[in-house]
């Protein structure tokens, strides 16, 4: 999937300037929900028309055995070309309102769980 390594770049990204900004490590629950949902629109949005170009190749029915998508670049200019950029980004809403808070929600319980095993390592150790 390509979206997930644009969203970690970013996440690391907002993450490293939040913590520098707060002067800590640890950020409240809330940054933590704020930076992956923002991680994960910035994704989408940038991967968003290669999801749309893909379900199109894999969806097309073929008219007398002619495939009207042959390729990722060809497909993107068919859709540009006859639909524009909204045909480029078709069924973004609810495939945002979908991802965002599931990706948010993700990433937080991530950093919870891993702050919290941190500490109980640290607490073993002393």
């Amino acid at each position: 999937r390509m979206p997930e390594p644009v969203q970690f770049v970013v996440y690391e990204k907002l993450k490293k300037k939040s913590q520098q900004k707060h002067k800590s490590e640890k950020l409240p629950k809330s940054e933590y929900l704020r930076m992956a949902g923002l991680s994960k629109l910035a994704a989408t949005l940038l991967t968003y028309p290669h999801e749309v170009a893909r379900t199109r190749m894999r969806e097309q029915a073929t008219a007398a055995g002619a495939f009207k998508y042959t390729g990722m670049f060809p497909t993107l200019r068919v859709i540009g070309g006859e639909e524009g950029v909204r045909g480029l980004y078709a069924g973004l809403g609810t495939h945002v309102a979908r991802v965002v808070p599931n990706s948010a929600l993700m990433f937080c319980a991530y950093e919870v769980v891993g702050s919290w095993i941190k500490e109980q390592e640290r607490k073993k150790s002393s």
